[in-house]
């Protein structure tokens, strides 16, 4: 038997369970990317968006992710890291 739920209900569930993310902290971002040979040349994080100068990109977002007080700015900073690191780490 399939039970359906009315969107009132999802609601009603999603409310009272919240979704707990962890993120690492920017000492563990430190760490990943002294790890890690960087590269050298430009590299496009997302369509339209390219890093020339990917050590002192890095060197700012962590000053920003450790000096920052709001999680609306953290949240990007985040996400840029995250995906450096993934690109990164798939080069050949």
């Amino acid at each position: 038997m399939i039970r359906r739920c009315s969107l009132v209900s999802l609601r009603a569930q999603l409310w009272c369970c919240p979704v707990i993310t962890l993120h690492m902290t920017a000492e563990e971002y430190q760490a990943a990317f002294d790890g890690i040979k960087l590269p050298e040349g430009p590299i496009e994080i997302s369509q339209g968006v390219t890093v020339k100068d990917v050590p002192l990109f890095v060197k700012k977002q962590l000053t920003i992710l450790k000096t920052g007080n709001s999680e609306r700015v953290k949240g990007p900073v985040r996400w840029r890291l995250d995906r450096l690191l993934e690109l990164i780490k798939s080069y050949p």
